[in-house]
């Protein structure tokens, strides 16, 4: 929240730094479980195949509907 706070950027390299400044970072787990988080959490970055997915399942609920009707 601090590096949001400030505007700073918030990706692995700034969130480890930052919990060292605060001297968390080995109770949290380091660098694996941080590593962890960036593999489950989506990013912005995938935002084209996410909106993908979401239209795909748009679609598909929509014909179940008119096919209901």
């Amino acid at each position: 929240m601090s590096l949001f706070e400030r505007h700073e950027p918030v990706d692995i390299v700034t969130v480890s730094a930052q919990l060292k400044k605060m001297g968390l970072y080995k109770n949290i787990g380091g660098t694996s479980y941080l590593t962890e988080l960036t593999n489950i959490v989506p990013t912005s970055a995938h935002i084209e195949e996410y909106a993908k997915i979401v239209t795909d399942s748009y679609v598909k609920r929509r014909l179940i509907g008119a096919s209901a009707d």
